[in-house]
């Protein structure tokens, strides 16, 4: 019975792996796809045609493949979730609650307090009869006091302010830190993603390979080593998939822990990450060294210093205070003869305390500040090369990744041009099952290093955005009203 398929089938099949043998009639030459791996075969015109096997082809149709489904996840819910949940800016919010109290400390130095005293006790009498009486008193005093000159409160209120603005700047600087961590997690999950559907079309076109292969065997026009070949090809994109999969379900327990919270994103989505305004490494540098909290908050803390030894300077002024307040006192003694008991007795006056020397304590903390501050100064030029040089690398990197996009997509052409060579050869007979697997797999292969080779440029323009103290999405912080750098 002589059996006819339409051409479009075998057109199809032969514009990604070859054919199976050669065919005593010749067929129309199928010229390369200009489409990318994953795009669909082109639509050939029906001629009808009588092939001797069915012919693997290297570019499985769309319905071979799940595609993945779900409701999208953008990197901007994935940032949203963070600044509610992740522990970075909870943390920040603790650090600067905790700073704010040493402000109120020092304005304590300035305003009035109000202090109570009493006591109470016996007093004995060697003169009183059967050895000794015992006399209770009972004494108290109330004060109002008012710092009138202190010459430590107002660097230790300034020491206060400057910590304060620091701890802002850091704590800045930890949710800013925490978002480029969510970003990082989530293009990585995204890279996995698009991996895991390039190794399941691998899979995809190795097994179509393998069917071949065994219908071929059975009608006696290939050898078992052509079976074998395929099902190594079988095995190998399986394993494609395993370590992507592997590599997806990380990504997504990394994504969660950054988030705060468990994440099971159903679909990515790609984020718009925009390219560099400022394309002049100056420039860069300088927006950096303006823009980074990190080095804001370096040199309030530089400032800071600065007013604690001013401070401790200090500590040998005189403190002067205004006291008022009333005192008394009541004992069941027997008064003198003629005596009275007394009156509660108020006074108000000045009180002055002056710390003439204090045994070389002043010296010794104000050199220890100022060994603080001059190791505060390099970590904070350390901090600025670290920026400047992460500023550089950056700027490296996204030359790279574009030059590794361009060369990437040269090469998935290359290798689907040099599987649809394969494919010919094998339909004419001069080429063998391995050839084709090889270049079904090299075009595999091409295809993921392309689809990483395009999330690196993302990557790379985030590590640049980080470098300049930029957000990953924006420019200052979503939502909040940047503060003024001094």
């Amino acid at each position: 019975m002589v059996c006819y398929r339409s051409s479009s089938l075998i057109l199809s099949m032969a514009l990604a792996t070859g054919s199976a043998m050669a065919e005593e009639l010749p067929l129309p030459v199928v010229p390369p796809p200009a489409a990318p791996l994953l795009a669909e075969p082109l639509p050939a015109n029906p001629i009808p045609a009588h092939p001797p096997a069915p012919v693997p082809d290297p570019r499985p149709p769309k319905a071979d493949v799940v595609e993945p489904v779900g409701v999208p996840y953008s990197l901007e819910q994935a940032l949203a979730e963070a600044s509610l949940h992740a522990t970075g800016p909870a943390i920040a919010k603790a650090r600067l609650d905790k700073v704010r109290t040493l402000q109120q400390q020092a304005w304590s130095l300035l305003l009035p307090s109000v202090k109570f005293n009493a006591s109470y006790g016996p007093e004995w009498s060697s003169r009183a009869p059967y050895q000794g009486r015992a006399d209770e008193t009972l004494a108290g005093d109330a004060a109002v006091e008012m710092r009138l000159f202190n010459g430590t409160a107002f660097p230790a209120l300034d020491e206060a302010r400057s910590l304060y603005a620091a701890q802002e700047f850091l704590g800045r600087d930890i949710r800013r830190a925490t978002a480029f961590g969510v970003s990082s997690a989530y293009l990585t999950v995204l890279t996995a993603e698009r991996l895991v559907g390039v190794a399941n079309r691998q899979v995809a076109v190795a097994k179509q390979l393998l069917d071949e292969a065994n219908a071929r065997l059975k009608a006696g026009l290939a050898i078992g080593s052509d079976v074998t070949r395929a099902e190594v090809s079988v095995a190998d994109g399986q394993l494609s998939v395993t370590r992507a999969e592997r590599a997806k379900e990380l990504g997504h327990l990394a994504l969660s822990e950054a988030i705060g919270g468990e994440v099971e994103p159903d679909l990515l989505v790609d984020p718009t990450i925009a390219e560099p305004v400022i394309q002049d490494p100056k420039q860069l540098l300088r927006k950096a060294e303006l823009d980074r909290d990190d080095l804001a908050a370096g040199r309030k803390q530089l400032e800071a210093n600065a007013s604690e030894i001013e401070r401790i300077r200090r500590n040998n002024w005189p403190v002067v205070s205004a006291r008022a307040g009333v005192r008394d006192q009541y004992s069941n003694a027997p008064l003198p003869t003629g005596a009275s008991q007394q009156d509660p007795v108020w006074f108000v006056g000045l009180a002055a305390t002056w710390t003439v020397y204090d045994g070389g304590l002043r010296s010794g903390q104000v050199e220890e500040q100022a060994a603080i501050g001059r190791e505060q100064h390099e970590q904070l030029r350390a901090l600025n090369l670290t920026a400047q040089r992460q500023v550089r690398s950056a700027l490296v990197e996204i030359r790279t990744a574009l030059i590794a996009v361009t060369q990437a997509e040269a090469l998935s052409r290359s290798a689907e041009a040099d599987a649809t060579d394969a494919f010919a050869r094998y339909r004419a007979g001069t080429g063998t099952a391995t050839e084709l697997a090889d270049a079904q797999f090299r075009a595999a292969r091409a295809a993921a290093d392309l689809a990483q080779r395009r999330i690196d440029v993302l990557s790379s323009r985030l590590l640049l955005r980080q470098a300049v103290g930029g957000w990953p999405l924006t420019e200052i912080e979503p939502n909040v009203v940047p503060s003024k750098r001094e």
